[in-house]
């Protein structure tokens, strides 16, 4: 018997491009969410960028590539990136005039 199944966001249940998921996806979701199997999604977005699946609820959530992972909105591993090679990572695009940008702690977000 299937528990649990997981799905990438982009490609899988979200054709590129589009930002809703198709009627036959939100089925298939609520279809596997009536036989109590769990949903997880595992995506290389941020938390706040996976919200736009309209009565379907996620039990978990494996966010940032990995590194970040959340059961039932509870953080259960969390493995943010070092902040010496942020640093390291920022004064290399300064030096090199590269574009760059961030994405704030997602604690209050």
């Amino acid at each position: 018997m299937i528990k649990i199944i997981f799905f990438d966001v982009d490609g899988t249940l979200l054709d590129y491009g589009n930002d809703m998921p198709s009627a036959s996806t939100m089925l298939a979701l609520h279809q596997l969410q009536d036989l109590g199997i769990k949903i997880v999604i595992a995506t290389g977005r941020p938390p706040y960028a996976v919200h736009k699946f309209p009565g379907i609820h996620f039990n978990g959530m494996i966010n940032f590539n990995g590194s970040l992972a959340t059961v039932e909105d509870e953080t259960v591993y969390e493995h943010p990136i070092n902040p010496e090679d942020i640093q390291t990572l920022y004064q290399w695009t300064v030096k090199n005039q590269k574009p760059r940008s961030s994405i704030p702690p997602l604690k209050n977000i």
